[in-house]
This record gives C-alpha cells, sequence and structure tokens, in this order.
C-alpha cells in the first residue's frame, strides 16, 4: 500500500574542487551529509548533478557507486546523485538507490547544456522513466532538463508524483532557477525537489509543493547543508483527482471556491489531440 506522506532531502554540497585529488574529499562530505539527512528520517536523498566533480568520469557501475550502493543499503534509503559516465561514450548521468542498494534505474541528461557536447563531449540520454517506490511514484531528471517543459510533462503524464533534480545550474541562472521548479511543480502538479551546489557559482538547493501560495517548502541559503520536508503524498493525489472548478455552475459559486483552492491540476485540461496538429504543421 503507497504511503501519504514521505520525507525527501536535498543535499547542498561544497564542491571543493574539481580535480581527482578532491574527489575523496568531495564523497566525505556527501557522506556526511547524506548521514544527516537519515538522522532527519529522510527516505529519499537527493546530491547533486556531478558531485564528485565536473572533470572526472567514471563507469556505472563503479567506485562511486559501491559508496553510494552500500550507503542506500545499510541506512534503507533511496539516494541519487551526478556522475559523468564513462561508458561506451560519455553520459551526464544519475543512478537512482533502492533501499537495498541496487541501481534502479541510471538517468542520463536528456537535454544538454550548450557546452556539454562540445569540449565535455557528452552524449544526450534517451529515456524518461517513472521508477515505482515503496511510497509513490518518481521521476529523476538533471539541470537543463528541467528548463525544457517537455521533459517534466512527459515525467507527470507518466505518474510522476515528485521529480528529483541533481542540478549545477549556474549562480547568474538562480532567479529563474527558482521560478523553474516553482512553475515546472504547479503547471505538472507534482513536487520538486532539486540539489545544487554550495559556496561557489553553482547553486539552487531547494523543495517546492504545487500550491498557489507557500510552494517553496524549504531552501537553502549560500553555505554547504541538508534540506528536508515531509511531503503529503495524499493531499497531492487527491488534487489530481478532482478540482472544484469542475463543479461550479455560476459566478457566484466561482467567487466562493476560488478563495479556498490551494492547487488546480492544470494538466487535466490538456487537448494534447490539438497540439499533436499543430506540431505537426511545425514539422512540415
Amino acid at each position: 500500500m503507497l504511503k501519504d506522506t514521505v520525507k525527501v532531502a536535498a543535499v547542498q554540497l561544497w564542491i571543493k574542487s574539481e580535480l581527482k585529488s578532491e574527489r575523496e574529499g568531495n564523497i566525505e562530505r556527501a557522506i556526511a551529509l547524506m548521514e544527516e539527512a537519515v538522522a532527519l528520517e529522510a527516505d529519499f536523498i537527493c546530491l547533486p548533478e556531478l558531485f564528485i566533480g565536473a572533470g572526472l568520469s567514471e563507469p556505472i557501475p563503479g567506485p562511486t557507486t559501491d559508496v553510494l550502493s552500500d550507503f542506500a543499503r545499510d541506512n534503507k534509503v533511496y539516494l541519487t546523485g551526478g556522475l559523468f559516465e564513462n561508458a561506451n561514450r560519455k553520459y551526464n548521468s544519475t543512478p537512482v538507490f533502492d533501499r537495498k542498494g541496487q541501481i534502479i534505474f541510471n538517468h542520463r541528461k536528456v537535454n544538454l547544456f550548450p557546452w556539454e557536447p562540445t569540449f565535455r563531449k557528452s552524449t544526450p540520454g534517451d529515456v524518461l522513466k517513472v521508477l515505482d517506490l515503496d511510497f509513490g511514484k518518481a521521476g529523476v531528471l538533471l539541470c537543463q532538463d528541467l528548463a525544457i517543459p517537455e521533459t517534466p510533462r512527459i515525467l507527470a503524464l507518466k505518474g510522476a508524483e515528485i521529480l528529483f533534480v541533481p542540478s549545477r545550474m549556474p549562480a547568474q541562472f538562480l532567479t529563474f532557477w527558482k521560478r523553474l521548479c516553482r512553475v515546472r511543480a504547479l503547471e505538472n502538479n507534482v513536487f520538486v525537489c532539486s540539489a545544487g551546489m554550495a559556496k561557489q557559482k553553482w547553486v539552487g538547493t531547494l523543495i517546492v509543493s504545487p500550491r498557489f501560495e507557500n510552494d517553496v517548502v524549504v531552501e537553502c541559503g549560500p553555505d554547504q547543508q541538508v534540506i528536508t520536508a515531509e511531503l503529503d503524498l495524499g493531499w497531492l493525489r487527491e488534487t489530481r483527482k478532482d478540482s472544484p472548478l469542475y463543479h461550479v455552475t455560476t459566478w457566484k459559486e466561482i467567487a466562493e471556491v476560488l478563495p479556498s483552492m490551494e492547487t488546480h491540476s492544470f494538466i487535466q485540461d490538456r487537448r494534447p489531440k490539438l497540439y499533436l496538429e499543430e506540431f505537426k504543421k511545425i514539422d512540415e
């Protein structure tokens, strides 16, 4: 039976250096912060994108995923954290671990930042998957994936209730990133949990609810820290089923209903057949 609530944690990590010599230090800081999240009884922990260093690549599975696997198994938590994957091609990836420490999915970034395919030689991924976890349904994206509206929309249409987003959004994009997390949550009727970097130019760690008011549940300042939030999945599922706006028949009823509304499932008001026809015209 699905749970009505889940506690999620976003880790804002200080990457002291992107060099190989600092890999162990980055991992040690990540573990210390994940231990804080466990002490706070988190069910799912989200680390930032490329958290061991942007210039380091590893296979998946590999030495870093072994560490994450052991942590997930020993502490019985779900977790994800971004790595530069060295496979037959290079991918910006974030493997997802279940409570037994098994990799249940490896998301490869679908929408690359302009510099990623050039000097980093990254290849875009082509899979968007919703994970059936013991508390509900979740999707995982990486940074720029959230900025392209079709990507989170597809996961929401597939049933995702929470989107976990390891990120390295540049500081110049911080205002945009916060607004983006809030908009994506509301327009797709999902919770968004984003984890970024501390003390430097890659930032943006916050947990957002799809509410009209008080939608930012918690967010980080500039320093290294862990934030947690208990998300009301029962409330979310109810809001997805129905909306008071579908039952009003007069302007008086609308005026009475609107002040008490916390959210609206805008995704239910879509017209997909129209969009498909319009996309065909564009492609032509």
